[in-house]
């Protein structure tokens, strides 16, 4: 088996421009890809994130499956960096929805545009090594690298000018709410929740309270354990109202049968208005045993007050708090039958006498 040069890429076409002798050299002697390659990485005039076959090699295996391990780590790449990195991002043992909750929370925290060369080939080996020994798919494995690349892979970006004014500002947060069942509904109110199926579907359910009193859903009695449920909230900051808002939301679900571990299904939140200053949430609601993990797209489609045509504007994640980079909810602790919760609380001195089961759930009075 040869030796591979790690994180090596293919050079574009602006490479040729640096090299010109290379590439002439390149149409007769092969070798010459790679010393172009290398050139180009370290340089940093080649971008774009290696493959998962130029981030691996084949080994025989002593059973039945290859053996895929990285490439030759870089000379950087000593036991004090490696421990040091296990102990900043300890990605060992994740899943892939749990490292990429930890790497988005580390690299949120960390100031860009300082480190680069050594330091970045450091991080994209770590990862191929956490990769590998997770089971990682090659999706997940490809945007984790792509998040350092796009952090440290290139100079720091002069800072765009202030927004005019009138320019539309929307920005979308999320939180958890440890106790977040049951959900209050008023008199003559309709609560639209995002429910997430134990078959891995996304659907949107309206709930209407009909009646002249408050209810609570998906029951009135005590849930233990006690339910988690998110919170999207997309906000006006600017200047201008908002009409006719379609913004989408990717939701990772976890599943061992899946391959790969995960799969991403794009959810459109309800089209809706915002007026500036106003804000609209949406609340999540996991109904499946499986821990999902959320990614927010970076632009809406909306109708702007005083303009004709829709057009797309940008949507900024806030980044305050450490709810606004956990973007993730657990798996549901409790059994369900479409809207329903069974045996809400487990821990009822009667539940002896209860059957398993049974229905205790549906709109309930206070």
């Amino acid at each position: 088996m040869g030796v591979r040069f790690p994180w090596v890429v293919t050079p574009p076409i602006r490479c040729y421009k640096v090299c010109p002798l290379l590439l002439e050299g390149m149409k007769v002697i092969r070798f010459f890809v790679s010393i172009m390659a290398v050139v180009c990485f370290l340089s940093y005039g080649c971008k774009g994130p290696p493959s998962t076959q130029d981030r691996t090699v084949s080994q025989p295996p002593a059973g039945p499956d290859v053996l895929k391990v990285c490439t030759e780590r870089p000379p950087s790449y000593t036991a004090s960096v490696d421990s040091q990195l296990k102990a900043v991002l300890p990605l060992l043992g994740k899943t892939e929805i749990e490292a990429e909750s930890i790497v988005k929370v580390f690299l949120n925290q960390e100031s860009g545009g300082s480190r680069k060369g050594e330091d970045l080939n450091n991080y994209m080996f770590y990862v191929c090594q956490m990769s590998n020994n997770g089971k990682w798919s090659e999706a997940t494995t490809e945007r984790l690298i792509n998040r350092f690349i796009d952090k440290w892979g290139s100079e720091p970006q002069s800072t765009a000018p202030v927004s005019a004014v009138r320019d539309p500002v929307i920005e979308v947060s999320y939180g958890l709410k440890g106790f977040g069942l049951p959900i209050p509904i008023e008199p003559s109110a309709t609560a639209e929740l995002i429910l997430i199926r134990e078959d891995r579907t996304v659907e949107l359910q309206k709930i209407t309270n009909g009646r002249n009193t408050r209810l609570q859903w998906p029951t009135a009695e005590r849930i233990f354990p006690p339910e988690s449920t998110g919170k999207i909230t997309l906000s006006n900051h600017g200047d201008v109202g908002l009409f006719n808002i379609s913004y989408s939301v990717k939701i990772a679900i976890q599943g061992q049968k899946v391959p790969g571990g995960v799969i991403e299904v794009p959810f459109t939140l309800p089209l809706h208005d915002l007026l500036s200053g106003k804000s609209q949430s949406f609340t999540i609601v996991n109904q499946s045993s499986f821990m999902t993990l959320l990614h927010f797209s970076e632009a809406a489609t909306v109708e702007i007050q005083s303009q004709d045509q829709r057009r797309q504007v940008k949507v900024k994640a806030r980044d305050i708090t450490i709810s606004d980079q956990l973007t993730y909810l657990q798996g549901s602790l409790h059994k369900w039958s479409g809207l329903k919760m069974l045996d809400p609380d487990q821990l009822k001195k009667n539940q002896k006498n209860d059957p398993p089961g049974r229905d205790h759930s549906g709109l309930a009075k206070d």
